[in-house]
């Protein structure tokens, strides 16, 4: 008879413990990455995302009311789901996000940088009262600001997302604004 002692008995349900945490995980990634047939006809966005997301074994997380109003179109191929989901939202002005285990459908890029201009948008305005700046100097700083907040809304319009390089660049335009007003 086969005697363990309570450190191997720990030891034992320790690596069995994270065999099944790495199963798992491998299995949450594969969501992510897995191409997968796919084949969806042309459908109201939300039943085209449900749809998917059945035939992908993968959550996609959307406000019903965010993507009620568009169409996706139809979608057919062997396709990762994130390339899936993109496919699906090109052209509406939502962007794919992957989250953890899952993707996610939302306007959150658009979101941070409408909020991030309207706040320089203030200091601008403040800087220039104060005499901080001039106006000519504002009023360029203003025009900047607009490009970057039309450049995302057609960026994620175009292409169903905003680029990590392409957020880092609006960043650095931002920064910059940032600093001159404070």
């Amino acid at each position: 008879m086969l005697t363990m002692n309570k450190n191997q008995i720990k030891s034992i349900v320790t690596i069995i413990s994270l065999t099944i945490l790495s199963i798992n995980a491998d299995a949450q990634m594969s969501c992510l990455q897995e191409p997968t047939k796919i084949y969806i006809m042309a459908n109201r966005l939300d039943k085209a995302l449900i749809i998917l997301s059945s035939q992908i074994d993968c959550k996609i997380i959307y406000d019903t009311k965010l993507v009620h109003s568009f169409k996706g179109s139809k979608l057919e191929g062997n396709l990762t789901p994130s390339d899936a989901l993109i496919r699906l939202v090109k052209g509406t002005g939502l962007e794919v996000h992957a989250e953890h285990a899952s993707l996610a459908i939302n306007q959150a890029d658009q979101q941070a940088v409408r909020i991030k201009v309207t706040t320089l948008q203030r200091s601008l305005k403040k800087a220039v009262e104060s005499k901080k700046i001039t106006q000519k100097i504002a009023s360029q700083m203003y025009a900047e600001l607009q490009k970057v907040k039309a450049s995302v809304i057609d960026l994620a319009k175009k292409q169903g997302f905003v680029s990590a390089a392409e957020k880092a660049s609006y960043q650095r335009t931002l920064d910059k604004i940032e600093q001159l007003v404070s």
